[in-house]
């Protein structure tokens, strides 16, 4: 009998904390566009209800033209397989961007989460060894950048991005390997 409460606590919390939407419910095309169309009504519509969603992206190949801006109440999930490809063919930009929430005061109530994606970057497919004119300033893109609180990346492919002169990357990658 203590099952019934815990599965009822369970659910409970899964209807307070978070709705899930896919992203045909906003378009029926599979483009980048439709992507920052749907964060775009999901903030208009849930975050300043202070509205937790989690928006699920199909499989597919989706071209991201400018960043995906998410607030504290916006979660990306993509097809567990794999299938869900975000490219970013432009340079200088990054691809997802956790925006800043540190002065927010309803911070504890649950993470933004980004899982199940692949982020292909504007140098995926090309030589990682290539030369490079270190003279010049180096062009810069970044997969996600994360300036927040509380968030949560699990199960993401990032690849195809420059990490010079990233320091937090290489320090990250300093201490990982300790």
């Amino acid at each position: 009998m203590r099952i019934l409460p815990t599965i009822f606590a369970f659910l409970l919390s899964s209807l307070l904390f978070s709705q899930k939407m896919n992203l045909t419910d906003f378009a029926h095309s599979k483009t980048g566009d439709d992507i920052l169309k749907a964060v775009s009504i999901i903030k208009r519509d849930y975050s300043a209800k202070k509205k937790r969603v989690v928006l699920e992206i199909p499989p597919g190949i989706y071209t991201l033209t400018q960043p995906l801006v998410l607030d504290k109440y916006i979660s990306l999930e993509g097809d567990a397989s794999g299938g869900t490809v975000l490219q970013v063919k432009v340079q200088n930009m990054e691809g997802i961007i956790l925006e800043n929430n540190r002065s927010e005061t309803d911070i504890n109530s649950g993470y933004n989460t980004i899982r199940n994606l692949t982020i292909t970057g504007p140098d995926f497919g090309k030589n990682p060894f290539e030369w490079k004119d270190t003279s010049k300033n180096n062009i810069r893109s970044i997969g996600i950048k994360i300036q927040g609180l509380r968030n949560r990346i699990e199960n993401c492919t990032i690849d195809g991005f420059s990490m010079e002169r990233h320091f937090g990357v290489r320090k990250l990658l300093q201490l990982h390997q300790r």
